[in-house]
């Protein structure tokens, strides 16, 4: 049995997935279990991926019958896995140099953890050129999933930077009604219940995965309202269920939320997409959530005010010259300082 499982669901995207299975095959020793499963995609993969099979020591490909969706697709990667533990991968990212060999140590090192949060660094949408750097906390290990929630909430989202233990997952996938994960986040929801199960996360800070932008499938089937509010309903969905008695650690998720993700998306509305969108709806549905946080009132709501132009250069003044920029961590880490 594999120790490793990369699981990786996929739909319609069988250049990016060959780029990716590449990037682990450069990296991936004889123990490494690689999974893929197709959601019936119209660009069928199957010719694609046979080479594979003979090229990769553990290799499953299943491509489903009809089209299961999301959530389904994505639990069956991980039924057809057999390694200890899971490594979810989007089928659009890759590997980064040294990756698997970060994570594989740092099982050997901590064979009794839940699972790992890793690194990552954005590329642009061709994977040539590096354009920021997550802001991730400092390596370390964490016991609870208040912990967990508190500090890393918003790094959950990222599948492909997700390790996590296959039995345990499974066990609880098993105990709760499949409904309480058919959101856009099923994962996040796992890992809260799991860790609320089982407890011990480990967060490696270095970078282990290339996560190509300006590629989110949700967005441009969901149109931008839409895929906001997933953001938004699906990580308080998360909070509710997970935390129903921890206010402390559910405020913590939406202040990351609204930090990161809705933040984020205001702006790449304002610089760089068309689209139309009706401001007043949208800032009072965000209101609701997030009207005691300051940053709503600092940070988001003037965004969403904003002309364009205005929000297009502020974001190339913060690019620029703020060190907390992903730009300017990125250009430190290529630096090697």
């Amino acid at each position: 049995m594999a120790r490793l499982s990369i699981c990786i669901p996929s739909y319609n995207r069988t250049t990016y997935l060959c780029e990716l299975l590449d990037s682990i095959l450069a990296q991936a020793p004889g123990d490494v279990e690689v999974v893929v499963c197709d959601d019936a995609s119209p660009d069928d993969p199957s010719a694609a991926m046979e080479p594979y099979r003979q090229r990769f020591a553990h290799f499953t490909y299943i491509r489903q019958p009809t089209n299961l969706g999301l959530f389904e697709n994505f639990l069956s990667a991980v039924e057809h896995a057999s390694g200890d533990f899971i490594w979810l991968m989007g089928d659009d990212d890759r590997l980064e140099p040294g990756g698997l060999d970060r994570v594989r140590a740092a099982l050997e090192t901590s064979p009794g953890i839940t699972g790992m949060t890793v690194g990552v660094v954005d590329y642009d949408s061709d994977m040539r050129a590096p354009v920021g750097l997550r802001d991730m906390p400092p390596s370390q290990d964490l016991q609870t999933a208040e912990e967990v929630f508190t500090l890393i909430p918003e790094h959950l989202g990222f599948m492909s930077a997700l390790v996590i233990n296959r039995q345990q997952w499974l066990t609880v996938v098993s105990r709760y009604p499949a409904a309480s994960f058919q959101n856009y986040y099923p994962q996040v929801h796992i890992i809260g219940l799991t860790l609320k199960h089982f407890g011990g996360w480990k967060i490696i800070h270095t970078p282990c995965v290339r996560y190509r932008s300006d590629n989110d499938q949700f967005g441009t089937s969901l149109g931008w309202v839409k895929r906001l509010k997933v953001d938004v309903e699906s990580y308080d969905e998360v909070a509710r269920n997970v935390f129903p008695d921890s206010p402390t650690t559910r405020r913590a998720i939406a202040a990351a939320t609204l930090r990161t993700h809705v933040i984020s998306r205001i702006v790449n509305l304002k610089t760089g997409s068309t689209e139309a969108v009706s401001v007043l709806p949208v800032a009072t549905y965000l209101l609701r959530y997030y009207w005691s946080h300051v940053k709503f009132w600092t940070v988001a709501l003037p965004l969403l005010l904003l002309p364009r132009p205005a929000v297009g250069w502020l974001k190339t003044l913060y690019r620029t010259f703020m060190p907390s920029s992903g730009a300017r961590r990125v250009t430190r880490l290529k630096d090697g300082t």
